[in-house]
């Protein structure tokens, strides 16, 4: 009974490709990563990319300061005038101020998106540079993976790439 389960178990394996049964191929692969992060924290590259990040995300966020800045100032000016205003009119207001908050909001959500995109971008540009240095380290030093080390739980110091990549980018 145990041998027709692990016979079975052993087609299944074939059957979905997890076996190989191709004598020539490596039994195992060599596994390293690449910390992206650190990359863009310690290269020139990275650190042009960064600048030019934090460069739009400053005018981002003065673009954002000034709306909130606005808003403070209507909503200081409702609260002095409240009890001169007939009550219509105090609500009326506070309706502008309602609405001119969930602009606010809006506004914030897509200056974080712009933001994450504009981010990616960079990210991008700094993979592009760095994609043909990891290639030349996979094939000179036979990886048959090199994964992000972000996308990893562990990975021993001997697998990670990181230093080798950012001596070469430029």
């Amino acid at each position: 009974m145990k041998i027709a389960a692990v016979m079975f178990l052993g087609l299944a394996l074939l059957a979905v490709g997890i076996v190989r049964a191709d004598a020539s191929a490596p039994a195992t692969g060599k596994i390293g990563f690449i910390d992206l992060q650190r990359t863009l924290l310690e290269t020139k590259v990275g650190k042009a990319a960064q600048a030019r990040f934090e460069k739009k995300k400053k005018q981002k966020q003065a673009k954002l300061d000034k709306k909130q800045s606005d808003f403070q100032k209507r909503l200081a000016e409702l609260n002095k005038q409240r009890s001169l205003m007939k009550p219509e009119v105090a609500a009326a207001k506070q309706r502008e101020l309602e609405k001119q908050y969930v602009a606010i909001q809006q506004t914030y959500s897509q200056l974080e998106r712009e933001l994450s995109e504009e981010q990616a971008k960079l990210i991008q540009q700094v993979l592009t540079k760095a994609a043909p240095i990891i290639k030349g380290i996979a094939k000179r030093d036979g990886y048959t993976l090199i994964l992000d080390r972000n996308a990893i739980l562990w990975g021993s110091d001997g697998v990670d790439l990181t230093d080798q990549l950012n001596k070469k980018i430029r």
